[in-house]
């Protein structure tokens, strides 16, 4: 309970006001209530000048509260701008300098059509690469191929076997089905199936 004033009124945690017989005078938001006995005893020129001066007080009281609304919020933006700050400046720490990329992935590619032209002696061949899209013309390609010792050429014979044969064995206008990849510029073939 706080004193209000200097006539023995009390105001309690609500912010309710009551004289000193208990009665409610005047409520926190400013409502005039008196019983009858008060009226009579005098007591309507108290309650007039403690509202006018209770009035006073919360205009008073609301300008201060916007006040430190203020710098509660200037407060809360400043903290906000300076926590941005140093995560920043944490992350920038502990950010690891950008990886190497790693080597490429040998990447494979295969490739069927027919053999064009041989060079027996650079282990070379002219390949026509035939594509043909779902329900299109078919797309014709001329490739060169390199092969070396570890180029597998085969046939599949009974059973699916497959039967080793040398790079001799290549003739023009056989079908191939040919797995490669690209080294330094050039298809390198790793496996060559002859088919039928």
């Amino acid at each position: 309970m706080e004193r209000v004033g200097s006539y023995g009124l009390v105001r309690n945690i609500k912010g309710t006001i009551f004289d000193k017989n208990g009665l409610t005078v005047i409520t926190r938001y400013g409502m005039l209530i008196a019983s009858m006995k008060e009226l009579k005893n005098g007591c309507r020129r108290i309650i007039v000048e403690f509202s006018r001066r209770l009035r006073e007080q919360y205009k008073t009281n609301v300008k201060e509260e916007v006040k430190d609304m203020k710098k509660v919020i200037f407060v809360a933006a400043v903290l906000t701008v300076v926590a941005f700050a140093f995560g920043a400046m944490a992350q920038q720490k502990t950010t690891p300098p950008p990886a190497k990329p790693a080597p490429a992935a040998d990447v494979w590619n295969a490739a069927v059509g027919v053999l064009e032209k041989i060079d027996a002696a650079a282990k070379t061949f002219d390949f026509k690469k035939i594509v043909t899209p779902k329900g299109k013309k078919a797309i014709e390609t001329m490739m060169t191929f390199a092969t070396n010792d570890k180029t597998k050429i085969f046939k599949l014979v009974e059973n699916n076997k497959e039967k080793k044969l040398s790079f001799d064995y290549l003739k023009t206008g056989q079908t191939l089905w040919i797995i490669y990849k690209v080294e330094g510029g050039k298809n390198m073939a790793t496996k060559i199936e002859i088919r039928p």
